[in-house]
């Protein structure tokens, strides 16, 4: 059931989705001709043509404006269909229909979370990908590859590990933060649902809500190792601090990553179970 969930969810969105995609590569490609026209100063001129360089120069700015829109509008649209699909299809008008179904309500949110991140993923790619499309041409793109193969190598040399693992293990925890970040803002939707009226609204102080817990949290957990670091006997101390030193760079790398990997994992377990139970157990549809 759940891959039908999936197979629903993107067909409901993946117009949308493309048609903004389309839109905003085509802008990209609009600005690279507008500014290699209004830039060029190869051709010879005329009076016609110093008359037509001031329009080239109108063009250019307009189609630069239209790029930064469609960028914008791929950020925002991302945020609000992440949004509106868990609100208006789980605890809208739609949720009556979609929770008679045989489906859990994990599944119900899984199926918004993947959706959620793919897209996510999906509108990072094609913004670094319009960005090629505006400022490289053949001679850089191949000086950049020639430059990174280099850099890899030299990682290679000076580290002893490969560089395409260094960066896959980064992309995967920004990949995981990513999740955590969805969940967040659907254990807030949830939390702020459980009122009878201003839903929105407490569900907006539901999520920065949670932020300040978070920030709490964290700040509580360096205090208390703070404490158990000053009550530590020295020895102790001392282990650790060879430890840590002790440590190569992609050593001290790893440990940082695989820190960053346990906090958004336990992030990502506690607001999925959060949104799940009380979806379960204290639905309260519109």
């Amino acid at each position: 059931m759940l891959t039908k969930l999936l197979k629903y969810e993107f067909r409901a969105t993946a117009r949308l989705f493309g048609l903004c995609y389309l839109g905003t590569l085509g802008a990209a490609l609009l600005l690279r001709i507008m500014a290699t026209l209004a830039w060029d100063h190869t051709w010879e001129y005329s009076s016609q043509m110093e008359q037509l360089f001031p329009m080239r120069d109108v063009a250019a700015g307009m189609s630069g404006a239209l790029y930064a829109i469609m960028i914008a509008a791929v950020v925002v649209l991302t945020f609000i269909v992440i949004l509106q699909r868990f609100y208006k299809n789980l605890l809208g008008g739609e949720g009556y229909l979609m929770h008679t179904l045989p489906v859990r309500p994990w599944e119900h949110i899984t199926a918004k979370l993947i959706a959620a991140v793919v897209w996510s993923v999906l509108s990072t790619i094609v913004i670094f990908l319009s960005l090629f499309v505006v400022g490289m041409d053949l001679k850089l793109i191949r000086e950049l590859f020639a430059d990174l193969l280099a850099f890899s190598w030299y990682f290679q040399a000076e580290f002893h590990f490969p560089l395409i693992v260094a960066a896959g293990e980064l992309i995967f925890v920004l990949l995981v933060s990513t999740v955590a970040s969805v969940l967040q803002i659907y254990a807030a939707i949830m939390l702020g649902h459980q009122a009878q009226k201003h839903k929105i609204a407490l569900a907006v102080g539901a999520y920065f809500g949670i932020g300040m817990v978070l920030n709490v949290a964290m700040s509580i957990l360096l205090n208390v190792l703070f404490v158990i670091v000053e009550a530590a006997p020295d020895s102790l101390l001392d282990a650790v601090g060879a430890f840590l030193e002790n440590l190569s760079v992609m050593q001290a790398y790893h440990l940082v990553i695989l820190f960053m990997l346990l906090f958004n994992l336990i992030l990502s377990v506690l607001f999925f179970v959060m949104t799940e139970r009380l979806m379960r157990r204290n639905l309260n549809l519109e």
